[in-house]
């Protein structure tokens, strides 16, 4: 199986790290529960270009050179390396596009890291023609658009549960299936082994 992750929210914390430095800045705390888009500048009433700021500041974190894993992760992708062609695809900025590489190589065994243009502009393929040009059977995602997306031109989607992505919880197209964690995709996935043998 082809399997493509995305890695922000979905393999390591993104989000929250996001409302932290915001809350840093500003004093206003805003919890992930209240974060009901992907455009996060929305719920908090900042301009789009003040959101890539934060995203930039992120360096002066520490994020990109030690992030944190979401639960599970690291150790459910290693698993699923063992039987499946792993592709990270990401709408990570050209600014942190070697540091991506770099973590991505030192953590996981896989096939690439792809670059879209999804968010910030800078590639011109979205995360679904990336899909389709690698063949993947099955893709790992937060963004609903994106699964929406990937799933109408035939690409299995994980959804991972998300409070930003329910806007489509009633009109979910047929490939999408959400999931809860990564024990939650491991058991899906052997499912489908199961299904397709």
């Amino acid at each position: 199986m082809k399997i493509g992750i995305d890695l922000d929210d979905v393999t390591v914390e993104c989000a929250k790290h996001f409302l932290q430095i915001h809350k840093d800045r500003t004093g206003i705390n805003v919890g992930i529960d209240e974060i009901n888009t992907y455009n996060l500048w929305i719920p908090l009433q900042i301009e789009k270009e003040e959101a890539i700021q934060i995203f930039k500041d992120f360096e002066d974190y520490g994020f990109h050179d030690n992030p944190e894993f979401i639960f599970n992760a690291k150790e459910s992708i290693n698993k699923l390396s063992q039987f499946s062609d792993l592709f990270f695809v990401t709408a990570r900025p050209e600014w942190i596009k070697e540091k991506t590489i770099n973590f991505v190589n030192k953590h996981f065994s896989n096939k690439g890291v792809y670059f879209s243009g999804d968010f910030h502009k800078e590639q011109t393929k979205s995360k679904a023609d990336i899909c389709l040009e690698l063949e993947l059977d099955l893709m790992i995602e937060d963004q609903a658009g994106i699964a929406e997306d990937c799933s109408k031109r035939g690409i299995r989607v994980f959804l991972f549960d998300k409070p930003w992505n329910q806007e489509l919880n009633d009109s979910l197209h047929e490939n999408v299936t959400r999931v809860s964690s990564w024990e939650d995709i491991l058991e899906k996935i052997n499912l489908l082994e199961i299904k397709n043998e």
